[in-house]
């Protein structure tokens, strides 16, 4: 949600994705049409960041979010899958009191909402999200979020510009 990471760009992070730029993380991915782009990320995401690093043993092959092998077993050297992220997304959902169907897409049209509410320019959003056009990144803001107040709360997002 903070990020505004399309699942596939998600599933494909690892250590070597991010850095610390002036006592922040940033984050590189590569998007649609094999385009890279750097999103910087908040303080309460960067300082969870960190918190996860340090207790983690992480190779530089390691996926953040792991797959596992056939058996079940979790692999580090495997990205988790698309449909296994629909499945924990949904899985926190259910512990929360949102009624309103949620996907990992959901999630992306939030963080450009938010950004929006908060008056980022639409050419930042647009270069955050990697859309080539304006009128798709417009489309996302457009859209009525019912989980927006929720999301913010829960992630205190309210504190801290994006």
């Amino acid at each position: 949600l903070n990020a505004g990471l399309r699942v596939q760009e998600l599933i494909h992070l690892k250590p070597t994705s991010f850095r610390l730029h002036n006592g922040h993380y940033v984050v590189s991915v590569l998007g649609k049409g094999m385009r890279k782009r750097v999103i910087s990320l908040s303080t309460p995401v960067t300082n969870e960041l960190m918190a996860i690093f340090q207790s983690m043993n992480y190779q530089d092959d390691h996926y953040i979010i792991q797959g596992g092998d056939l058996a079940g077993n979790a692999d580090p050297t495997k990205p988790i899958t698309p449909a296994n992220v629909w499945k924990r997304l949904k899985r926190l959902v259910a512990m929360t009191d949102i009624k309103k169907d949620i996907s990992p897409h959901s999630l992306r049209r939030t963080c450009a909402t938010i950004m929006y509410k908060r008056k980022v320019p639409i050419e930042s959003i647009q270069r955050i999200l990697g859309h080539d056009n304006a009128t798709t990144t417009q489309r996302y803001i457009d859209m009525e979020i019912d989980i927006e107040v929720s999301a913010e709360f829960a992630l205190d997002l309210t504190k801290e510009a994006v």
